[in-house]
């Protein structure tokens, strides 16, 4: 769903209620002094829509990715009614989310007077007509909680996607970005599912450059403005990826291959053809960006063992074909069916998108981490990018131990070159590196997340929400190299500010 600037509507809509006003009080439009202008307001409609939704606690939404998985073994019993849960009927909704039904939505005039009501339908939308001299639209959640917007953010050709915030939930920037040319990206998500706030407009931030305030002159979100993302998922393959543990949510022993496999598919699955570009590194003591050199050095086969010509990926190792990436995922996994000869354990069926090719190679990767080496190569690989948005997604299991860079030296080259490094630990907290991750992240605008067992599908899920949703915000002036900046973002009841040092 896509988000349009509401200033115009703003000023459209104010204008027309201020001449209603104007003529009644001074006795224009009509013979009979104030009625006919009267009647003319009274009659004078616009037409609104809206979805309001709320994001999908975690346990639901690894639930639900798991119940759906080409993966049918990881499916728990406990699925099934949570999964039921999910809204999959209500075509904008995206996935992660679901419909608030029931919801009062208020339009208010000049004088903050309610002037008409409706109500959510089972998919969390309403629509209808409204009077002309609504101005200003409340969706109210509870007796003391209320969302306010401009009624200019609810007309248009697409129907406006909101979110709220679960309960006792936080606003977090997560990721933020100067792009040039005056625009600085955000990701803006809430503390409990890690999800992207929807439906955000001008009136919710407040920016500062130097410490002196910044015009806005318009909030969107990327995909709407042909500013898409580039976007590198760089993933650990070591030893240690292949160690089973007993996973909470899903009651059986799994493999960390397994989730983080699953894990890339989520992501991919909510991205569409021909918008954003993505591409994978995979690191253990080597590092290996994904690309047509790497792909043909591969032995190729089908079904009955024999040669077939090379999967055609992408010369550069980013691509907006998303069988393609599918493809990479399963190739990074040594339990999928891709493998023909490699390992004689169960595997797991390769996903539906996924060539119908096999590798007869034996799986390259294993031994050490080299987590900083892999993420300057995810850095190598988003600077191929076409889009000026850009994201490194950096998942590890463990410690640095391998490589030749060093955290400082990954930290400075992602500020020099404006990228956002999103950093994961999967394990506990005595398992991975959390200060160094962490420290990657924060420092290059982007964030840190420790997630343990299949609940990284969800993370994952999360981050393709920010992706996905990420804002665009253009400033009325370009922005100076090497400025300060702070963006506050007010919503919901909830405040929350970030910087970042422009390079």
């Amino acid at each position: 769903m896509l988000l349009s600037n509401p200033l115009p509507s703003r000023r459209l809509f104010l204008a027309t209620t201020l001449s209603a006003v104007f003529l009644t009080a001074c006795g224009g439009g009509g013979s009979d002094g104030s009625d006919s202008a009267t009647d003319v307001a009274a009659e004078e409609e616009q037409t609104v829509s809206g979805t309001i939704v709320v994001p999908e606690t975690t346990q639901v939404s690894t639930l639900g990715i798991l119940s759906k998985s080409p993966l049918k073994r990881l499916a728990p019993a406990a699925a099934a009614p949570l999964a039921a849960l999910a809204t999959d009927s209500c075509g904008d909704v995206p996935a992660g989310y679901q419909a608030l039904p029931g919801l009062i939505v208020e339009f208010l005039d000049i004088g903050n007077e309610v002037v008409a009501t409706l109500t959510t339908d089972n998919c969390g939308a309403f629509t209808g007509s409204v009077p002309a001299s609504a101005i200003n639209t409340r969706i109210v959640l509870n007796k003391v909680q209320s969302l306010d917007f401009d009624i200019g953010d609810f007309i248009g050709k697409e129907s406006r996607l909101v979110s709220t915030l679960p309960e006792n939930a936080e606003l977090v920037i997560s990721v933020i970005q100067g792009i040039g040319e005056g625009k600085v990206a955000l990701t803006v998500t809430d503390s409990a599912s890690g999800k992207a706030v929807l439906g955000l407009d001008e009136s919710h931030l407040d920016l500062l450059v130097n410490n002196n305030p910044a015009s806005l002159s318009d909030l969107s979100y990327g995909a709407a403005i042909a500013q898409n993302m580039s976007v590198s998922l760089v993933m650990d393959a070591s030893s240690s990826m292949t160690f089973n543990y007993y996973d909470q949510v899903s009651q059986q022993s799994l493999e960390p291959f397994t989730i983080a496999n699953l894990a890339t598919h989520t992501f991919l699955d909510g991205l569409e053809d021909g918008t954003d570009e993505v591409g994978m590194v995979v690191f253990s003591s080597a590092v290996t960006t994904l690309n047509d050199e790497y792909l043909q050095n591969l032995s190729w086969v089908d079904a009955n063992g024999s040669s077939v010509p090379d999967f055609q990926f992408s010369a550069t190792g980013l691509s907006r074909q998303m069988s393609d990436l599918h493809t990479l995922a399963d190739i990074y996994d040594p339990q999928s069916e891709i493998y023909s000869g490699f390992r004689l354990s169960e595997k797991h069926a390769k996903h539906p998108l996924t060539t119908e090719k096999f590798v007869a190679s034996v799986y390259p990767w294993g031994g050490s981490t080299s987590l900083y080496d892999g993420t300057m190569a995810g850095l190598d690989l988003v600077k191929l990018g076409s889009n000026p948005r850009k994201l490194i997604v950096a998942m590890t299991d463990g410690f640095e131990n391998s490589s030749d860079s060093t955290l400082d030296d990954v930290i400075d080259r992602a500020k020099n070159e404006g990228v956002p490094v999103y950093t994961v630990g999967f394990g506990s907290e005595n398992d991975v590196g959390v200060n160094e991750l962490e420290k990657l992240a924060v420092e290059t605008g982007g964030e840190f997340s420790l997630v343990e067992g299949s609940n990284l599908t969800s993370l994952f899920q999360s981050i393709q929400t920010g992706v996905r949703f990420q804002y665009v915000a253009t400033l009325g002036s370009p922005l100076p190299g090497g400025a300060a900046l702070s963006v506050t973002v007010e919503y919901a009841g909830n405040r929350v500010t970030r910087e970042l040092n422009l390079p």
